[in-house]
């Protein structure tokens, strides 16, 4: 365990899928960077691609921009690091304080050579840093669970040593998939199918459908708050608020309480399709899961989505309760999601609504309504806010 006396002035971030894309791995190292660099615009004096890998020169303390690196989508994990010339009389120095600021008893050396011309290997390299730190410290080599890790990264440039890493998330760099638009709810769901697409490298459009004849201001809140919170990971962040009671009142006259729920989220497709159309977006996004609620039986999800022939993506799709709650937790939407409020899909509807529905029968139900001039009505009337 370390003491966090040092005061670091680099952090080293690590990216992993972006190094298997071959002849676009440029595009995703530079959109990567680009982000990282806007991300970290009041934080870094300088940021830097080495060797695969992003080096940040920090103009703050490190412990006060730690959450930052998280947003970076497309890294993996970051340290906190003493960079130094690469060489070994000047790696020794750099681990040897690491190591006198640790109260650990027991350590390792493990070194990674992104410069094989070096004139030590990587094994040579533990032993005679590893040597001089026993040496210089007293404390006890140990291979299987030490108390600390010094990690050396050579590169032709300098060399980055630290003792502590921290995990991100990893993924796609935000802005390398196209756009897309997802379907944003008050829940816990929506929220986390978002962030999972735009961990996927998409550029996200949240269209949220409000009820107004509910307590809308609260709930315009709570929405604002998600998306402002999912804002955090995109650079650039588009919210429609859709207004949805003229839709609802005009489902509640003519469609049975037991299929209401249903109509409701066709509708809503048909609102995000149109939003999609208007943002040039590729595919519509869900925080369906499979037989979580009423409406996402088999049987549901088939009458709901035979209204559009868009590309439809559920991340969450086979996703359990506590998986969606952990990393609802983990992105920071959880505690806004739990707020209370009301959403669309439970606006009078039955206390046992249909789980087998067929979309002939919801079919019969739409004929009594205008489609395309409530979704054209409802698109038209939406209030669009940017991040």
């Amino acid at each position: 365990m370390l003491v966090m006396t040092i005061n670091y002035t680099h952090v080293v971030a690590h990216y992993a899928e972006i190094i298997i894309k071959g002849k676009n791995r440029s595009f995703f190292e530079s959109t990567l960077l680009q982000n990282a660099r806007s991300i970290l615009s009041d934080s870094a004096i300088h940021v830097h691609r080495r060797a695969g890998r992003l080096v940040v020169e920090l103009s703050k303390p490190f412990n006060n921009v730690r959450s930052d690196f998280k947003r970076i989508l497309g890294i993996v994990n970051f340290s906190p690091c003493l960079v130094v010339k690469s060489e070994i009389d000047e790696i020794k120095k750099a681990a040897l304080t690491i190591a006198k600021y640790a109260n650990a008893t027991t350590f390792k050396i493990s070194t990674q050579r992104a410069w094989k011309q070096f004139p030590l290997n990587s094994q040579q390299i533990n032993e005679d840093v590893g040597a001089h730190v026993l040496k210089k410290t007293k404390k006890n080599v140990r291979m299987k669970n030490p108390g600390l890790t010094i990690t050396i990264e050579v590169t032709p440039q300098e060399t980055y040593v630290h003792a502590e890493t921290y995990d991100a998330f990893g993924g796609l760099p935000s802005g390398t998939a196209g756009k897309i638009v997802s379907l944003l709810s008050g829940g816990i769901d929506s929220p986390v199918s978002s962030f999972l697409m735009m961990k996927r490298g998409a550029t996200v459009v949240l269209v949220h459908c409000m009820n107004k004849t509910i307590i809308s201001s609260g709930v315009q809140d709570k929405i604002e708050q998600l998306a402002k919170q999912l804002a955090r990971y995109q650079l650039n962040m588009r919210l429609y608020i859709v207004p949805f009671d003229a839709v609802q009142r005009e489902i509640v006259k003519h469609v049975s309480p037991r299929y209401r729920m249903i109509v409701y989220r066709r509708f809503m497709l048909r609102i995000g399709e149109r939003v999609m159309k208007k943002e040039g977006a590729k595919a519509l996004v869900t925080g369906d899961s499979l037989s979580q609620v009423a409406s996402q039986t088999l049987d549901n999800l088939r009458a709901v989505r035979s209204v559009t022939d868009q590309i439809i993506l559920s991340p969450l799709i086979g996703s359990n309760k506590q998986e969606i709650i952990d990393l609802a937790e983990k992105i920071g939407t959880y505690p806004i999601s739990i707020l209370p409020y009301n959403d669309c899909c439970s606006f009078l509807v039955a206390k046992h609504p249909e789980l087998n529905a067929k979309s002939s029968q919801i079919d019969l139900f739409e004929k009594s309504l205008d489609i395309k001039e409530l979704v054209y009505s409802a698109v038209r009337n939406a209030k669009r806010i940017t991040y």
